[in-house]
């Protein structure tokens, strides 16, 4: 598996929403209807750090290559439950005394309260593999 430090720092980070396919295990489908979250500049930054101090583990724990972007290139990706992510990980688990931190995490539980609605149930994140290629 990938480590959270081979996801390049100047490269953006997308959050897609996806359901988990009922009839097929283990596999995700991307979902119409809700928005991609793409942080770049400060908030991969910020995103990186928040997760490298409070998330390591379950970040790393399926973080792998799985899809190259068209505009971005080959990307890292993991995922993590829409309600794991947003009420543990980015609301209870977020200490309010970083105030980039707390903004940003805001912004994302704010901007995914859309997926559930469009059935998401699963947030896939990804990030630039800045792992050198042999």
């Amino acid at each position: 598996m990938a480590t959270l430090d081979q996801i390049k720092p100047d490269g953006p980070i997308l959050l897609d929403a996806a359901q988990h396919d009922l009839d097929r295990a283990g596999m995700v489908v991307g979902l119409n209807g809700a928005n991609t979250i793409t942080l770049e500049d400060e908030d991969v930054t910020t995103f990186l750090r928040w997760a490298a101090d409070h998330w390591r583990p379950e970040f790393e724990r399926d973080l792998q290559s799985l899809a190259t972007h068209k505009d971005y290139g080959d990307l890292l990706t993991t995922e993590q439950p829409l309600v794991v992510f947003r009420e543990d990980l980015c609301a209870r688990a977020v200490p309010r005394s970083d105030e980039k931190i707390a903004e940003l995490m805001d912004r994302l539980r704010l901007g995914m309260r859309e997926w559930r609605e469009a059935g998401a149930d699963t947030v896939v994140i990804s990030g630039c593999d800045g792992r050198l290629k042999s």
